[in-house]
């Protein structure tokens, strides 16, 4: 026979027991939740028009591109990072770091180590702890498709991870093609992509050649309207509009630069103190054949830096803190930072490739498109707009910060953002809808607003299933008491008794379970 006390407290452990395993489930219940039908899903697609300075936008030839940003979110400008090169801030955008972190602090460069490196592996895994946003995406189950971005092409990680959709650099690829390529990602049956990293070499590679002022780069600005255009057509047709959020952006400006303007840095030194320089115009990095003159050679490119005033010159201990610049494996040991509107030598190397692959004639006053220069200066700084379910509408935000961006990608694609990184959050809350993501300007603590979501549905579905329980609980103890009031105890077989109850308790128990399961 079982006494009632016990009969109660085993029943109160059936209820604990159920309770406890539906809390221990609940991070896969949120896994449920998260892994909602891909088609459900919102995608991410950043879209980086390479040398897109922010005069461009002003013209009427790229009033598609305007309007669409005006009527989402527009930023007058970004701050870039410094040099306002391609491949920094291009990486900086993917990392969310400066140069001296990422050590991308150009596009080749002077490796204490191992050298003179160019585009490659090492180039972009100076420091292994950084973790790209295609990257991080896949690590956390999404899909990135990554088109042509500068060191997507490499793994990453001690897993190794790449892009699960990857196409190389192609500047044979049409950038329709490229888009449709995008899209087809996105809608992949077996891999859809959730975040698209989509890169246009112009209006940079023809400004290089003909200058930022050419009717060449106001062609291709025309082009690149269109594009935006396409881009935006293609989410219509494809039903996305309720699921695509877009930003559009640059990694920096151009100027103008004349051969006029060139400058020598072998004039400035004695015949004697030879040196290398690597990077290009308008910043290099000058190292010394003989570590020993570096002090001489330094005092010399000063003073005629200051004699001249159309360069700075530096060592790795007076660069200026603002740029984030020094690092001392890939920093040279001298640094040399033209003027605005000036270059150095090393440009007559490209000015001889112009010549030859375009038929671009040369005189002290020809035109040729340069960027690189101090990252303050506005004809250097990107553009920004974006629109989408979860980004506000007809809003203009103040500047942030290029390094920003990696928290807005996080906060669109509903992932955690790494601890290491440079830029601040509170920089793009004011991008985001109310209902997106971690859009809570008076949480200071950065919880975001789908993770409360997340855990008032899982407390209510816990309190349910107690609940549930409790009452299936309370009716078994009922019933059994009934019966003890009307079938004398001794007319139990204790063993049989508490094997039939049990039998009788797991299918009770069973059933509440799998409806909470179900649900």
């Amino acid at each position: 026979m079982i006494p009632r006390s016990t009969a109660r407290s085993r029943w109160l452990v059936v209820v604990a027991a159920v309770t406890l395993l539906h809390l221990l489930d609940g991070g896969a219940w949120c896994k449920r939740v998260r892994g909602n039908d891909p088609a459900d899903e919102t995608v991410l697609i950043v879209v980086s028009y390479d040398a897109f300075r922010t005069e461009y936008l002003r013209r009427g030839s790229a009033s598609y591109m305007a309007e669409l940003g005006h009527n989402g979110t527009w930023a007058e400008y970004l701050r870039n990072v410094f040099p306002t090169k391609t491949f920094p801030n291009h990486h900086s955008i993917a990392t969310g770091v400066f140069p001296n972190q990422h050590g991308v602090m150009a596009n080749g460069l002077y490796d204490h180590g191992r050298g003179k490196i160019n585009y490659s592996y090492d180039l972009f895994h100076f420091n292994e702890e950084l973790v790209p946003i295609w990257t991080l995406n896949e690590q956390h189950g999404g899909h990135s498709g990554c088109m042509m971005w500068p060191g997507s092409d490499f793994p990453y990680t001690r897993g190794n991870i790449t892009c699960s959709h990857l196409q190389p650099f192609n500047l044979t690829l049409p950038w329709n093609d490229r888009v449709d390529t995008a899209f087809r990602w996105i809608r992949d049956p077996t891999r859809p992509a959730n975040l698209v990293m989509l890169y246009i070499e112009e209006p940079d590679y023809y400004g290089h050649i003909y200058s930022p002022e050419s009717d060449r780069v106001a062609q291709l600005v025309v082009k690149l309207n269109d594009l935006t255009r396409y881009i935006h057509d293609k989410i219509r047709e494809f039903g996305l509009v309720e699921r695509v959020n877009v930003l559009h952006l640059s990694d920096h400006g151009m100027d103008s630069l004349m051969p006029k303007n060139f400058i020598n840095l072998t004039s400035f030194v004695p015949a004697d103190m030879k040196f290398d320089v690597y990077g290009s115009t308008p910043v290099l990095q000058v190292v010394p054949k003989v570590k020993q003159q570096t002090a001489d050679l330094y005092r010399a490119l000063k003073n005629a830096s200051e004699k001249s005033g159309n360069f700075d010159v530096y060592t790795l201990e007076n660069l200026p803190t603002r740029w984030h610049f020094n690092n001392s494996q890939r920093t040279g040991p001298i640094t040399a930072v033209a003027k605005l509107g000036y270059g150095f030598d090393d440009m007559w190397d490209t000015v001889e490739y112009y010549r030859k692959a375009f038929n671009v004639s040369v005189t002290s006053e020809t035109k040729y498109g340069v960027h690189g220069y101090d990252n303050e200066l506005p004809i250097m700084h990107p553009i920004f707009f974006g629109y989408g379910p979860r980004i506000r509408e007809r809003t203009t935000v103040e500047p942030f910060d290029t390094v920003d961006l990696y928290y807005l990608f996080c906060e669109l694609l509903g992932l955690d953002a790494p601890y290491y990184l440079d830029g601040k959050r509170e920089h793009i809350v004011a991008v985001l809808r109310n209902d997106s993501r971690d859009d809570d300007d008076d949480d200071p603590s950065g919880t975001s607003a789908r993770t409360v979501t997340l855990m008032v549905i899982f407390a209510g579905s816990l309190l349910a299933s107690f609940g549930l329980v409790s009452m299936l609980a309370y009716v078994v103890i009922w019933r059994r008491r009934r019966r003890e009031n009307l079938v004398p105890h001794y007319l139990y077989d204790e063993t049989e008794s508490f094997s039939g109850r049990s039998q009788q308790a797991a299918a009770g128990r069973r059933s509440p379970t799998a409806t909470a399961a179900a649900t």
